[in-house]
């Protein structure tokens, strides 16, 4: 509210009513204009000349108003203001919103002059009452909360991407361990085989000639054989149990499986 800029063409200050930044690289302006004329059009009511008089009059200032604020460069202070802040963003669209106390004000002065609305169009500013600037603060509002969604849908796709790759982390992860674990498995086997191969028949056959340990320990009769299997390209049925069909239940037994 009331947020003033440096204008850089005629160097002085510029003091809108109020500035709202939007999403997009867009500002809109908003100054309020009024008319002593539009109280003397209330009191002239009713006396033709007066009246013709006054709407003449409001029809003058407001043109002068109009003029006034077609050349404030807001574009250039804004900007100018920006850079001075430390921002580098493009101001891409400045909507300028010349603002009227009521609808009653807005009606007096297309009375006064018809083809106000046209030119100040032509000065790409929008002529607004209370109900015109509450439908504009209302696209704003609308624009605003669309480009905060757009952000968190920015933040969600990158936090998404980032659990993605962390997923794909942890599964090389457990790949890893899964060959380590069937490396083992293998190397195991053999040792449980060279054992009940080769150690414990040559243990038995010094237990048979009367040899003993000193603590007179049991030695196992064979060592017990472990294996991983491996059904990476095996039709396994991998899903939930609320998800599995009796057609998956009686393929999958009929392959051996249970």
């Amino acid at each position: 509210m009331e947020h003033s800029f440096d204008d850089t063409q005629e160097s002085k200050r510029l003091r809108p009513d109020a500035v709202v930044f939007l999403p997009s690289e867009s500002v809109l302006v908003i100054d309020s204009k009024a008319s002593k004329f539009i109280l003397e059009l209330a009191e002239a009511e009713g006396a033709e000349k007066e009246e013709k008089q006054a709407y003449a009059n409001l029809a003058s200032t407001m043109k002068q108003h109009l003029k006034a604020l077609g050349d404030k460069d807001y574009r250039g202070a804004i900007v100018s203001s920006y850079k001075e802040s430390g921002r580098e963003i493009e101001i891409r669209r400045i909507i300028s919103v010349m603002y009227l106390p009521n609808e009653g004000a807005l009606e007096k002065l297309k009375r006064a002059d018809p083809e106000f609305e046209r030119k100040a169009a032509k000065e790409q500013i929008i002529i607004a009452g209370p109900t015109g600037l509450s439908a504009i603060i209302g696209f704003a509002r609308a624009e605003i909360d669309l480009g905060r969604q757009a952000e968190n849908q920015e933040k969600i796709i990158d936090g998404t991407q980032q659990l993605l790759d962390s997923i794909a982390i942890v599964l090389g992860h457990v790949d890893s361990v899964g060959k380590c674990l069937k490396s083992a498995s293998n190397n195991f086997v053999r040792l449980a085989g060279s054992i009940n191969g080769r150690l414990l028949p040559r243990t038995r056959g010094l237990a048979a000639l009367g040899v003993t340990p000193v603590r007179n320990r049991q030695i196992p009769s064979k060592i017990p054989m472990y294996q991983i299997i491996d059904h990476s390209q095996d039709d396994v049925i991998d899903a939930e149990a609320e998800d599995v069909t009796a057609t998956d239940l009686l393929k999958g037994l009929a392959n051996g499986r249970s």
